[in-house]
């Protein structure tokens, strides 16, 4: 499962942004060296232009249009009978902590979890495994911040996913376990849509419980929209990496 795992990884660094634009540069300058100067022409002008648009706000906010976005999460009129939330990476051997702990994306999806336990108190539950071969899963990781700097009980953990589809899987067979069939999905509002389709397709009633929505920044407007930054490439190769994952789950689970 590692060794399949990576293999993926590599595949998506490749046609991704910017890996797949650099590769075409790449192979362009190969046609250049056998003199296919129309043709390197065109592939060149090809490359720079995707290179150009894939790091750009303008289309940050177009792919997010794209993208199936749920509304906040009522949490006045929720009928969920669990919090689940979603493991996103690690910092690893973090000097500072002593080790490797949640950062990033999972951290900003802990916290919005702890928010929603303390105003509903429903029951919680972290998934997230060891895609890499690590000793402590995300999940285990997630618990432990939860419940000594939010101060918030973690009821289950489930350790062995290493994939949206795995998280929906295990997850759901240890939900089913303990009688609960309705939960509050916690996630980022550009994954959701496909983690809620993969529970749902593993027998799990889905509330999407959201966080971190699109926001657009007042100095990418206008003429800064069409300015290439590297916080507007970072923010693109996520919603490309949404997309195609859409698509992948669709040919694969389907």
């Amino acid at each position: 499962m590692e060794n399949d795992y990576l293999a993926i990884r590599i595949i998506e660094n490749s046609l991704l942004p910017p890996g797949g634009p650099i590769l075409l540069a790449l192979f362009t300058l190969l046609l250049v060296i056998i003199f296919r100067r129309m043709i390197a022409i065109t592939f060149l002008t090809v490359a720079i232009l995707l290179i150009y648009f894939t790091a750009i706000p303008v289309t940050t906010g177009w792919l997010n249009g794209l993208i199936d976005i749920p509304e906040p999460f009522d949490i006045e009129n929720q009928e969920a009978d669990a919090i689940v939330v979603l493991g996103a990476s690690r910092y690893r051997n973090a000097p500072e902590y002593g080790g490797d702990t949640v950062f990033g994306f999972g951290l900003e999806r802990i916290r919005y979890a702890a928010w929603l336990q303390k105003r509903t108190d429903l029951p919680l539950l972290t998934s997230g495994g060891t895609p890499t071969g690590e000793t402590v899963s995300e999940a285990e990781l997630m618990e432990e911040v939860l419940e000594k700097e939010f101060s918030v009980p973690v009821k289950w953990v489930e350790t062995k996913s290493k994939t949206t589809w795995e998280n929906a899987l295990y997850s759901s067979n240890l939900l089913k376990q303990n009688n609960i069939n309705t939960i509050a999905l916690v996630t980022h509002a550009w994954h959701m849509s496909r983690a809620k389709e993969a529970f749902e397709k593993n027998g799990v009633t889905v509330l999407p419980a959201a966080t971190r929505f699109y926001s657009k920044d007042p100095l990418s407007k206008g003429p800064l929209g069409w300015i290439p930054n590297a916080s507007a490439q970072y923010q693109n190769w996520y919603l490309f990496h949404e997309i195609a994952g859409r698509w992948w789950y669709k040919f694969k689970y389907e």
